[in-house]
């Protein structure tokens, strides 16, 4: 069985030159987002969220009780080899 690694990963910007596998639209980095920066950058993937501009309420996937906070935690992580045009997050489910 292979092992699940659950994050709670916020990636903000690209910073550095070398972080190419980091787009430029991120929202704000914690220390989990940096591991998973890692990971991305060891498996030569790329982190999707983060390549296409989006308004703020299209790139939020958890929101606390009483809708006060809200965070980009959910991550589209794609090999090179495909072609992406576009990620959104779904607002809502009824």
């Amino acid at each position: 069985m292979a092992p699940l690694l659950i994050l709670i990963a916020k990636i903000g910007p690209r910073r550095t030159a070398e972080e190419l596998h980091i787009g430029t639209h991120g929202v704000e980095w914690n220390e989990q987002g940096e591991r998973l920066s890692e990971f991305i950058m060891t498996t030569h993937t790329i982190h999707g969220n983060s390549q296409f501009q989006k308004p703020s309420h299209l790139r939020w996937t958890w929101e606390s009780p009483g809708g006060q906070f809200h965070n980009e935690i959910d991550h589209i992580i794609f090999n090179r080899r495909f072609c992406l045009t576009d990620v959104a997050v779904v607002p809502k489910f009824y």
